[in-house]
């Protein structure tokens, strides 16, 4: 329960600080506008909910999260939006599953690049090959963006 207070809270600070960035009154009803904004800075709020999701089961317990939708990451995920919008994560619309199945293997790819890049910067008295680390570094930069912007490759000059 107390991870779920965190997420309303740490939800409730970004709505905050988006809506002072970018002059939004809250008290205002919302009629859209202005996603192009928010998703140029940032990812789908699906796709971050979920990958926040994931780092907080992956931490508790770990390599067993799965993209499935009868999973127990899944009904996690499902919980937590649940919790932090009121309606219903099975509702027409919703749409968790895409998310889920596409979060959960980035991530796990993600790992690995992490492991293996510092598993060559960390081996004391191995060889020291400056091209692969270049090359893993790189690797594990281009995931992690994909990763942290809902999927996308770096396109270069739009970036």
């Amino acid at each position: 329960m107390n991870h779920l207070l965190a997420f309303n809270r740490v939800a409730n600070e970004g709505r905050q600080y988006f809506a002072n960035r970018y002059g939004i009154d809250l008290a205002r009803k919302n009629t859209g506008g202005r996603a192009k904004m928010y998703l140029k800075h940032n990812s789908n709020p699906k796709w971050e909910l979920t990958l926040s999701c994931l780092r907080t089961f992956d931490n508790k317990i770990p390599n067993e999260a799965s993209g499935t939708e009868n999973g127990s990451f899944y009904s996690f995920v499902a919980q937590v939006y649940e919790f932090a919008t009121g309606e219903e994560a099975e509702g027409k619309g919703v749409g968790l599953s895409h998310p889920v199945k596409k979060v959960v293997p980035l991530y796990r790819e993600w790992k690995t690049a992490e492991d293996e890049f510092w598993m060559e910067t960390t081996i004391p008295d191995a060889k020291w090959n400056q091209a692969e680390w270049v090359r893993k570094h790189h690797k594990r930069i281009k995931i992690e963006y994909k990763l942290n912007h809902g999927g996308t490759d770096i396109v270069p000059g739009r970036n």
